[in-house]
Formats: C-alpha cells, sequence, structure tokens
C-alpha cells in the first residue's frame, strides 16, 4: 500500500506543478470603460481597443505613430466603428517600448470633447520569434 500511495502523491504533486507552470490565458486590461484584448503587450502585435458606442477614436499620447494604424469605416485618424455588441473597436499596434495610456475620446455638445481612461499597459520588445 505504501508504493501505491507515494505513486499517487508524486502523481498529484506532478499535476500541480504542470498546472503552476502552464501558461495562462490572456487577460484583457479594462480601465474607465476602455479594454486592450490580451496580455504580454509586444511591439508589433496588435490589439482590439474596445470602448462605448459613442466614441469617435482612440488616442495613444506615448506612440503618436500607432493611431494611423487604428481601423475605421470611415477614412478619418482614428476613428472607430461600433460592433454588434454596440461597443466601440479599433486595433492598435503599438510601435515603441514603454508604458502606454489609451484614451477613447468623444465629442460633448458641439465643440466638447471627454474622453474615457485612460487604461494603461506595459509595452516591451517583441520577442523572437514573435508571439502575438
Amino acid at each position: 500500500m505504501a508504493f501505491t500511495t507515494r505513486a499517487l502523491g508524486l502523481v498529484a504533486l506532478g499535476a500541480a506543478v504542470a498546472a503552476a507552470t502552464a501558461s495562462t490565458a490572456a487577460a484583457d486590461t479594462t480601465t474607465d470603460s476602455v479594454t486592450v484584448s490580451g496580455s504580454n503587450y509586444q511591439v508589433g502585435c496588435t490589439y482590439t481597443l474596445t470602448a462605448p458606442e459613442k466614441v469617435d477614436g482612440f488616442t495613444d499620447p506615448a506612440d503618436p505613430n500607432s493611431t494611423s494604424r487604428l481601423t475605421s469605416v470611415v477614412p478619418i485618424l482614428g476613428i472607430s466603428s461600433a460592433s454588434a455588441t454596440g461597443k466601440a473597436t479599433a486595433n492598435w499596434t503599438p510601435t515603441v517600448v514603454g508604458t502606454h495610456q489609451i484614451y477613447a475620446q468623444y465629442m460633448v455638445g458641439f465643440d466638447g470633447e471627454a474622453h474615457y481612461g485612460p487604461v494603461t499597459v506595459q509595452v516591451s520588445a517583441a520577442t523572437i520569434p514573435k508571439s502575438c
């Protein structure tokens, strides 16, 4: 019996170690109604930005070049498109390493502007091979 109990104990220990070292699923980052899909953010990878439907666009002051890659149904820089879920979505591809604060902007009245966010994400250099 001791051998069986010991073998079962080793199997249980092995399963616990495997579970602890297994890679975790991507966890989105959300702050003040702005969500950035994924985790372990890297330069050159594309992530989905999501915010309430009334958003006019997204900005990333740390990486002005990334805003040119926001997708749109209208060809205006940084405009987002509404999805079937009633949320505005856009693609974001960071081009610089560092801390990024992403805002979702919307109009208030005729000439005012407000925003959701920022959601803060840390972007690292791309791994080789790239793991987006």
